[in-house]
């Protein structure tokens, strides 16, 4: 992971979060003046702030310990999330207030609709998609199988990897990055060349939704161009990283609290 992007990356998408955020015509959930702040407390990578509280539009992400403006906040089932921006939501369960008080937003007004209107269902009981590993059979099988092999290898060559450390700007085998580690399986496991960090690799292959991920895909972080992190997809939601400083290469899962932006297939 490059921290440089990375530092880029936070600062963009929190800048509409501190201070009064601009209220955007026909939006419900606006930020009108802060209540008090709050301070990021998941330590294990960025926390995603949503654009809903379905857990279906990653807007931006933070960092740990970062601060961040509260203008109210709403329960969903059993979860409570906390307004810090126009549209822009992040759970209670990965924040620390630094004060009590937090004023409930305010409900959507509901309007009529039109007569040539169709009734929006309004109540969104969607949960965090995770990709499935169902394959659309290749027109020419024998090379679908060759890179569904290949793939495995990838995978195999990736979980060998596992344990050793995360060192900014390493390449392997000793130690690695998230796009060195990248880099490494692919060429040696498959003789491909995906680039040395995250931007080239989101052009090493076809750009594809996080939802549609198969075993082998490379899953990545922020926004195209300016993305921070890059991880192998295995399956069953799962994926192979070389993290942050101080850990090593493990496997971890998608989860809504930092959700990969899109995935690339490469093979």
């Amino acid at each position: 992971m490059t921290h440089k992007r990375a530092l880029l990356t936070v600062s963009a998408g929190i800048a509409g979060l501190a201070g009064v955020a601009l209220a955007t015509a026909g939006q419900t959930d606006t930020a009108q003046a802060a209540t008090q702040t709050a301070t990021i407390t998941y330590k294990d990578g960025g926390t995603t702030v949503w654009g809903t509280t379905d857990y279906t539009q990653p807007k931006s992400y933070v960092s740990y310990q970062q601060q961040v403006d509260v203008y109210g906040s709403k329960t969903v089932g059993s979860t409570t999330w906390y307004l810090v921006g126009d549209n822009a939501w992040i759970p209670a369960e990965y924040v620390s207030l630094n004060n009590q008080a937090v004023e409930q937003a305010p409900k959507p007004v509901e309007v009529a609709p039109s007569n040539d209107q169709q009734t929006q269902n309004t109540t969104n009981t969607q949960t965090p998609q995770t990709p499935t590993n169902t394959q659309t059979p290749a027109t020419d099988q024998s090379a679908g199988t060759t890179d569904q092999t290949k793939a495995q290898q990838v995978i195999a060559l990736a979980e060998q990897q596992i344990g050793k450390p995360y060192v900014w700007g390493g390449k392997g085998p000793a130690n690695f990055d998230c796009s060195g580690l990248m880099q490494y399986v692919f060429k040696n496991a498959a003789n491909v060349d995906v680039g040395g960090w995250t931007v080239p690799q989101e052009s090493a292959g076809t750009q594809i939704a996080v939802n549609q991920a198969q075993p082998g895909d490379m899953l990545f972080w922020g926004d195209k161009g300016s993305t921070y992190h890059v991880a192998l997809y295995i399956g069953n939601g799962q994926y192979i990283n070389a993290p942050v400083p101080g850990k090593n290469v493990e496997i971890d899962s998608i989860s809504p609290y930092f959700a990969p932006s899109f995935a690339v297939r490469v093979l």
